[in-house]
């Protein structure tokens, strides 16, 4: 469903009473009052009375409304005038002078645009100065385009009308409200039918006026408009956000995250840029921070890990990407505390399987230790640090979230293994979108998971041989902002409505 279906279906279930009719108030004293004004205006000379009568034949209504509302014609209650076109022998004006002349070209978007105005000099508007519109006023398109209705900007007030629209006066009932009745399906619908009837394809104010409508209290008007205003507002949204996501289906027709964080990882979501370093130079200037923190006693020195063999690349990625394996690029790698955590808040909460929900960190039903213990500073959480669930279900083990608080406030419990990456030369985000990928579990993880006792269990030394497509620096971040932007569309659209 477009966005335009989406606006027409909620209209129309506006109009049927469906969305809002909680009054007390009935139409028909609204519809009395309409005509009490209109005799005054008679009487007044201001309008001519109507000889034609707009009854309409509940035989013939679209569909049944509340028992407060009431079904009439749109000539019954509103007066609608024509513009006029400039005389013969006389042109419009692009030079400006004090008379605008409003065009159907004009009218777009529910009101005026002004990017492209024309003009008549003194002569003309002295000759047509009847056929102006007021603000107060709705327009309505009868040529040409037909069916387009829209506000008349206060700037706009007193500009002279074009034959090819009408003027909707409006009294006692609300313009906004009529704006939409106007361009809800159970009207649009009526003007096409009393076009196809002509040879001409243009709308009659004859048949303007025998449109059938339904006429709510104004209090329901006016709550009508809140709450449509509110669903325009989520239909924009839909409609700039459904784009998005067409387009992503368009590249993505599986599950939409698991293929977007797919196409990341065979670098096929981002362009690669042959001016970002490659990642055979990165590799190098980590092999030589970790010669230097192991020099520096900072980390300890490790047995290496083995080579990557052609029989373990489960897929191909760009030439300027590298495989590696997580342990080569990683700083620690390290299980965290078995010390027995309290529900009482103490000093340092402990992120435990649960914390680790969707790729994400959850501070739910946290758990804490003293500060005091054996395990800590040392098993304090780092920003950007990667928590690994080594321990859980089948589903659940693997499963893995960026830390993104602040240092040494967090720790981590026994059954999760802290990642701490070396963030100078690799992004720990583009990590853990690798290590939650479809491609990541399928290849490195479920194929090493062992199962006892009805837990499923993946250890440090399997995670620290687990391989990973490593991109240049400057494109890990690209990608990871590309991953960020659509997962948010998604997002925003799962939550628009």
């Amino acid at each position: 469903m477009n966005a335009k279906q989406l606006k027409d279906s909620i209209l129309q279930y506006a109009l049927q009473g469906s969305l809002f009719n909680d009054s007390r108030e009935n139409a028909i004293t609204l519809y009395e009052a309409i005509k009490n004004y209109q005799q005054k205006q008679i009487e007044s000379k201001l309008i001519k009375k109507v000889k034609e009568e707009y009854i309409v034949d509940l035989k013939e209504v679209p569909f049944d409304i509340p028992v407060n509302w009431r079904w009439v014609k749109i000539g019954d209650i509103f007066n609608v005038r024509g513009g006029k076109r400039v005389p013969r022998g006389y042109k419009l004006l692009t030079t400006k002078t004090p008379y605008v002349y409003l065009r159907v070209a004009d009218m777009k978007d529910g009101s005026i645009t002004s990017n492209d105005l024309h003009y008549v000099d003194e002569e003309v508007y002295q000759g047509i100065k009847n056929y102006t519109i007021s603000s107060n006023d709705l327009y309505l398109t009868i040529a040409g385009t037909i069916g387009k209705v829209g506000i008349i900007p206060e700037e706009f007030d007193g500009a002279l009308l074009t034959e090819n629209a009408v003027k909707i006066e409006i009294s006692h009932v609300n313009k906004l409200f009529v704006k939409l009745l106007l361009e809800s399906p159970i009207v649009q619908n009526q003007f096409q039918q009393a076009v196809n009837k002509v040879a001409q394809p243009k709308l009659s104010i004859r048949n303007i006026n025998q449109v059938m409508i339904p006429l709510p209290p104004l209090s329901v008007q006016l709550e009508l408009i809140n709450r449509i205003s509110e669903l325009e507002r989520k239909i924009k949204l839909y409609s700039e956000l459904k784009l998005d996501i067409d387009l992503l289906n368009s590249n993505f027709p599986m599950n939409l995250e698991k293929s977007i964080l797919q196409y990341a990882m065979q670098g096929r979501l981002v362009v690669q840029d042959p001016n970002d370093e490659p990642a055979q130079q990165l590799i190098e200037k980590i092999q030589l921070e970790k010669e230097r923190l192991i020099k520096d006693k900072v980390i300890k020195k490790e047995k290496p890990l083995l080579p990557i063999t052609e029989e373990e690349i489960p897929f191909d990625i760009p030439s300027s990407w590298e495989w590696v394996r997580l342990g080569d690029i990683s700083k620690v790698i390290e299980y965290g505390t078995s010390q027995k955590t309290s529900e009482f808040e103490q000093k340092v909460p402990v992120l435990r399987m649960n914390n680790i929900v969707n790729g994400e960190i959850s501070y739910d039903k946290l758990k804490y230790v003293n500060e005091d213990i054996k395990d800590l500073p040392k098993l304090y959480l780092k920003h950007q640090d990667i928590l690994f669930n080594r321990t859980n279900s089948y589903e659940l083990v693997g499963k893995s979230a960026c830390y993104k608080g602040e240092d040494n406030r967090f720790s981590f419990a026994s059954y999760l293994i802290r990642v701490e990456i070396l963030k100078t030369f690799v992004s720990p985000i583009y990590i853990n979108y690798y290590l939650n990928s479809y491609l990541c579990r399928k290849t490195q993880i479920e194929p090493h998971i062992i199962q006892q006792n009805g837990q499923a269990n993946f250890n440090g030394t399997k995670l620290k041989n687990i391989i990973i497509p490593l991109p240049p620096l400057k494109e890990q971040n690209r990608i990871v902002q590309q991953i960020e932007k659509m997962l948010l569309v998604k997002n925003k659209l799962n939550n628009a409505f």
